[in-house]
């Protein structure tokens, strides 16, 4: 038995057995379509032949896997929104920009009492136009969110607005977006807009505009402005590690044999291949996948696929996971037995994991929490803070001294005692019971503010 090429070059011979079989392993074919002539020969001289149509596919499965973070809201982006350090931060194109009290008079609350104390921005001149302006380059940013405490004077028709103008790195204005004129009549307002950031747009400026009807104020009211941006930036934080996305691409036909996530201690979470639904150009993305499990550092995605000819392939990709650990910026980290979680600078948030509690008197050797302002526990499902001490808040907190902690109905707290030397007084501020620590001198005061939905004693 002979075979043959199409272009008449033998790749392969034979003798079959008694019974007439044979097996015989060519030598190495190109891929793609071929064409094998196959003439078999007897003892006698006697010959037949025929053709063999074949697909040669040697080549490995084409594949691609990507791991990234589904995204978070930044900080307010903007300075001194809330008034509280005067008109700092704002230029002021037109008009005089000025700052009130609450606490000084009726304005801008007459007939609905706020429940924050504070200040607030108002005007001079018929049009007051104030302005900040925000670098957009850093983030990889596709949503915005702009909103503020919107106000006006009871007896008169002057009005607020809020516009954010975006421009693109020439100059141009890609797109501005207004929320209208806001006339509240003696009550502060929240008013927001948002949706899609422009493509290109590279940077924004929010504007306050008062418009003045009558009167020597322009009473057009702001207060707690604020300007934030949906990004990702490629690190895993403690509020998107069970939110995790994996997407790739294979070729059609071909079968997902293993997706597992790794990090360097080579602890595993594996996806179950039946759960991965591939669509026909063989994309697909997976949402909400849980790497509480993982280790911080860098985690790896592995792609095992096989396809329809036998041909095996792999692909990887990595990402960063930092969830104890904080920067210079605003961060939310996760509290975890055993390790160091340390805000650094900004207005850091911990969270806990799913139906996670903390007893203070009984954490493992190594726990240490240092720089946090704020404890969630409105996050991942519910949760409890017991034996917790005047101590425990100075170590974790700034030199302020000030811990916020957050919640819902179904958390709850212990409130620290006051230890020797220290009194405390409690107080009601903006929805949070207030506790304050006073020592005798030189001992740090120490403010604990705790949201009253929370059941705390």
């Amino acid at each position: 038995v002979v075979i043959t090429d199409a272009n008449g070059n033998e790749v392969g011979r034979g003798v079959a057995d008694a019974d007439g079989n044979y097996s015989i392993t060519t030598t190495p074919l190109p891929d793609g379509d071929q064409i094998l002539h196959i003439d078999a020969m007897d003892r006698n001289g006697a010959s037949r032949s025929t053709n063999l149509n074949i697909a040669i596919d040697t080549v490995a499965p084409l594949l691609q896997v990507n791991i990234q973070d589904t995204g978070r809201w930044t900080p307010n982006l903007l300075s001194n929104g809330d008034a509280e350090d005067g008109t700092n931060g704002w230029s002021v194109d037109e008009g005089t920009l000025l700052v009130s009290s609450y606490s000084d008079n009726d304005w801008a609350d007459r007939y609905e009492e706020n429940s924050w104390d504070g200040h607030y921005f108002y005007g001079r001149g018929p049009e007051v136009v104030s302005r900040q302006e925000i670098d957009l380059s850093e983030y990889q940013a596709t949503k915005f969110k702009l909103g503020a405490m919107m106000g006006s004077y009871y007896g008169q028709e002057d009005s607020a607005e809020l516009v954010v103008v975006f421009k693109d790195r020439d100059g141009n204005i890609l797109d501005t977006l207004s929320s209208g004129e806001v006339r509240t009549y003696g009550q502060m307002e929240y008013h927001e807009i948002g949706g899609e950031l422009p493509a290109g747009a590279v940077s924004a400026s929010v504007e306050m505009l008062m418009h003045r009807a009558a009167g020597s104020d322009n009473d057009g009211y702001f207060d707690n402005i604020n300007f934030t941006l949906f990004h990702t930036d490629g690190i895993i934080s403690a509020d998107e590690i069970y939110t995790a996305k994996i997407t790739g691409t294979v070729e059609p036909g071909t079968t997902i044999d293993s997706l597992v996530v790794t990090d360097e201690m080579g602890n595993e979470t594996a996806l179950n291949p039946d759960d991965i639904s591939v669509e026909t150009d063989g994309s697909f993305t997976i949402e909400n996948v849980d790497l509480s499990a993982l280790e911080d550092g860098t985690l790896t995605v592995t792609l095992q696929v096989e396809d329809a000819a036998g041909n095996l392939g792999n692909s990887s990709a990595t990402i960063l996971k930092e969830t104890t650990h904080g920067t210079s910026e605003d961060d939310v980290l996760m509290f975890e037995e055993g390790k160091v979680i340390d805000g650094l600078e900004g207005d850091d948030i911990l969270i806990l994991h799913n139906n996670e509690s903390i007893d203070f008197s009984t954490l493992s050797a190594g726990t240490d929490v240092r720089s946090i302002e704020t404890i969630d526990l409105s996050r991942n499902g519910d949760h409890t803070i017991e034996n917790l001490t005047l101590d425990d808040v100075i170590e974790m907190t700034d030199d302020d001294n000030t811990l916020v902690i957050e919640g819902d109905s179904a958390d709850s707290v212990d409130v620290p005692d006051a230890p020797a030397g220290y009194s405390v007084t409690q107080t009601s501020e903006g929805g949070y019971d207030v506790f304050t620590y006073t020592g005798s001198s030189g001992d740090p005061t120490v403010t604990l503010k705790i949201d009253q939905d929370v059941p705390h004693s």
